[in-house]
């Protein structure tokens, strides 16, 4: 569960100062209750009365320093590679600080609203919205600059260790559902595919493609925001990480036929990937439903008595994908 707020009190007046500086004017009033733990986003008119929306960074970690530095560097790529033609439709870059502290981004406002968000997943009622043709499109220009961004940007690539520690630090969240034997097992797939998992991780990877990172604009098209998990992973990567937000079983295999008819070079290449991935996704997607109980260890009956109808949705499609990597059942 993110932390909001306590630790902004501090940093207001920089912020205030910041937009300020920048000639913006912003569209709400100051409110740390309402901000992520690791930066302030706040919606703002530039001096033409323009809506645009100001990022800053308000944690002083390393690693939160140079996942945003990413973020902001992976935006402005995209803007100068796609800016006349709008392949990929990412908010376009205005102007932002990648080389100090803190650093801060301005970026373009896009109309629409979220097809989700992280803790319920997918809005059923968005389903029919959704313009897969678009989403698709993002992500296939976005492999497409993979070769570029690892010469200008230099994106980190998460290879099997990451994998490993990820799956071994989540994986306890299983245990009310699977014996301890699915759960190592689980870890023997993952470790018997070490080299697949550190030789296909070549691809510019979106890294957090949940609902609330999708906005549907005018005609249903999709735009990708919030690139801040940004790195380089696997071809089905996103896909299984989307694909365990959506609890419509028709619109999961659409996604799915979709990508693979119009993306997928190598198909058995392609599920042998994402089998993976939902092995090392699924124990962390149901560590974020656990986060959301506020208790520690929850036992099944926890889950199902405190999570949001939409929230238990979500917990079953990922308790469902994981039995199916286990046993290595075709999604389709």
């Amino acid at each position: 569960m993110p932390k909001y707020g306590p630790h902004l009190k501090g940093i207001e007046k920089e912020i205030h100062s910041k937009i300020s500086e920048l000639g913006l004017v912003p569209k709400y009033v100051f409110d740390e209750k309402k901000h992520q733990e690791r930066f302030y986003t706040e919606p703002c008119r530039d001096a033409k009365g323009k809506k645009v929306i100001f990022k800053m960074r308000t944690e002083n970690f390393g690693e939160t320093k140079e996942y945003f530095r990413r973020e902001i560097r992976i935006n402005q790529l995209f803007t100068k590679c796609y800016k006349e033609d709008g392949k990929l439709s990412v908010p376009k870059f205005i102007k932002g600080d990648a080389e100090h502290i803190p650093e801060w981004m301005v970026y373009e406002f896009i109309e629409g609203h979220e097809a989700g968000d992280f803790y319920n997943g997918l809005e059923s009622d968005n389903i029919e919205r959704i313009s897969l043709e678009s989403l698709m499109k993002g992500i296939e220009n976005m492999h497409r600059m993979s070769a570029l961004a690892q010469g200008e940007i230099k994106l980190v690539a998460e290879k099997y260790e990451n994998f490993k520690v990820a799956y071994q630090k989540n994986s306890k969240v299983l245990k009310p559902f699977f014996t301890e034997k699915e759960i190592k097992t689980g870890f023997e797939i993952l470790e018997s595919r070490k080299r697949i998992l550190d030789t296909k991780n070549k691809t510019i990877t979106h890294g957090d493609l949940h609902p609330g990172n999708l906005i549907i604009k005018k005609k249903n098209d999709i735009a990708i925001i919030d690139w801040y998990y940004v790195h380089l992973n696997n071809v089905a990567f996103d896909i299984a990480f989307f694909f365990l937000e959506i609890s419509d079983k028709k619109f999961q295999n659409k996604v799915l036929e979709k990508f693979v008819s119009e993306l997928v070079d190598d198909e058995n290449e392609f599920w042998q990937l994402f089998r993976l991935n939902i092995l090392r996704l699924a124990p962390q997607k149901i560590s974020v439903l656990r986060d959301a109980l506020y208790v520690a260890e929850p036992v099944k009956e926890d889950y199902y008595a405190k999570l949001t109808p939409k929230g238990v949705a979500k917990l079953e499609v990922n308790l469902e994908a994981f039995q199916k990597a286990l046993l290595g059942n075709d999604f389709l």
